[in-house]
């Protein structure tokens, strides 16, 4: 299999088994020369597919996950999420899970991890968090 069929494949596994998930990106923009001029902008959204599960302590998960909790960069309400190799998704962005009003979630700094074959992103993990109803993307 080539690195693109491979993807392909993923992706179908999580039409399967996954949800619904719209990734907004935002980036931020100004108004001015004045202090704290600065205003965040919505940028694009795109609906996808996505896989996850919550941050687990087990020691059959992942190692980095049970260092990142101890360190206190998780709390065991976030989740892991698994994007489609295509997703458009960066730090600014948010992730909504579910449908039809998607809980969303902020990326956390801990980043988008790509798995790629042969140069191809097959697909992305990210680390993300509940934002509060009204949080904005640099705020929880």
């Amino acid at each position: 299999m080539n690195p693109t069929e491979i993807r392909t494949e993923i992706d179908n596994f999580m039409l399967e088994i996954g949800e619904p998930c719209l990734i907004t990106r935002y980036s931020a923009a100004f108004s001015g020369a004045g202090y704290d001029n600065e205003y965040v902008t919505p940028t694009g959204s795109l609906w996808y597919t996505c896989a996850h599960h919550p941050v687990s302590r087990s020691s059959k998960g992942n190692s980095a996950e049970v260092e990142y909790l101890e360190a206190g960069r998780l709390d065991q309400t976030d989740q892991v999420v698994f994007l489609p190799g295509s997703a458009v998704v960066d730090a600014n962005s948010k992730v909504g899970i579910g449908s039809p009003t998607p809980a969303q979630h902020k990326i956390l700094d801990i980043g988008i991890i790509d798995f790629p074959v042969s140069g191809t992103v097959v697909y992305r993990k990210a680390y993300c968090r509940v934002l509060n109803a009204g949080s904005w993307i640099n705020q929880l």
